[in-house]
């Protein structure tokens, strides 16, 4: 048996067009939840009781912002409760969106020696931001 409570109520997440586990309901979200459990695969954190919970928890939020299942298992942790995105998946999920223009990262130098890095995101309609 799940943590997750079952309810009726019809999700209004976007699915990836990749995805061939879209869950259009919680009992849907639940059905894979028990199905990837199964796995050997699965990181230890999304196994027992509370890691399902916070493994649903990081589908939906996958599904909500475009990522796969497999995308979630790779790149969402639930920390304190909250889906954090870590890794190349930030980036991917900002590059998709359609104000997204650039990103241009380069090193910082002083002579031959690395001393810093410097990342510049361009978003459409805003100027460039840049962070070291």
């Amino acid at each position: 048996m799940s943590n997750v409570v079952p309810m009726k109520q019809e999700m209004q997440f976007k699915p990836s067009p990749k995805s061939v586990f879209y869950m259009k309901d919680i009992g849907q979200v639940a059905k894979t939840v028990e199905f990837f459990s199964k796995a050997s695969m699965l990181p230890k954190h999304f196994k027992g009781e509370e890691g399902k919970a916070n493994f649903a928890i990081a589908l939906m939020h996958a599904q909500d912002v475009g990522l796969t299942v497999m995308s979630a298992i790779k790149n969402i942790a639930v920390i304190n409760g909250v889906p954090c995105m870590w890794g190349s998946a930030r980036l991917a999920v900002a590059q998709r969106h359609p104000d997204f223009e650039y990103i241009q990262e380069e090193f910082i130098t002083k002579g031959e020696q690395v001393t810093g890095a410097k990342c510049t995101i361009k978003r459409r309609g805003y100027p460039p931001y840049s962070y070291t």
